[in-house]
């Protein structure tokens, strides 16, 4: 097995409460990273985040695998999870964003929905980041504004 170096940090940034959760899972030969974000303005962010990379953690450790499929499959039961847990009347606008990269220690995919990022770092340059799911990326798409001012 690859050994990888993992930190974790978040920052509440100029929310009230931190709806930030991450997580992972290292096995023999798949490991899994996700992070996620709750959507500022909607009750129970931290409860949709958590919920989330719980959820796929627990898909991926049951079924572990580097496919298209296989990633729709975990977010889609993260979805159902959070579908399920917004009828409680406390938690029926709750919303995340997710970023899931799984790896078999020679390849790598990754999935994502909203504007939580995924970088890839080598050194001090940043060589590749996922485009966000939002509206301010959507205009530096169509060269209304620049990716400078996308966040």
């Amino acid at each position: 097995m690859t050994e990888f170096k993992t930190e974790m940090f978040t920052h509440k940034g100029g929310r009230p409460n931190n709806e930030d959760y991450c997580g992972y899972v290292t096995l023999k030969d798949f490991a899994c990273w996700v992070v996620a974000d709750g959507v500022g303005g909607h009750n129970g962010g931290e409860v949709a985040s958590q919920a989330a990379v719980e959820t796929v953690l627990d898909a991926f450790k049951a079924d572990p695998a580097v496919s298209s499929r296989h990633l729709m499959m975990y977010l889609e039961k993260a979805q159902e999870v959070i579908i399920n847990k917004q009828k409680d009347p406390a938690l029926y606008s709750m919303r995340t964003t997710i970023v899931v990269l799984a790896t078999d220690y020679k390849n790598a995919l990754w999935a994502h929905i909203g504007d939580s990022r995924l970088y890839l770092l080598k050194g001090s340059r940043i060589y590749f980041q996922t485009k966000d799911h939002s509206v301010p990326q959507a205009l530096a798409d169509a060269g209304q504004i620049s990716a400078d001012e996308v966040r």
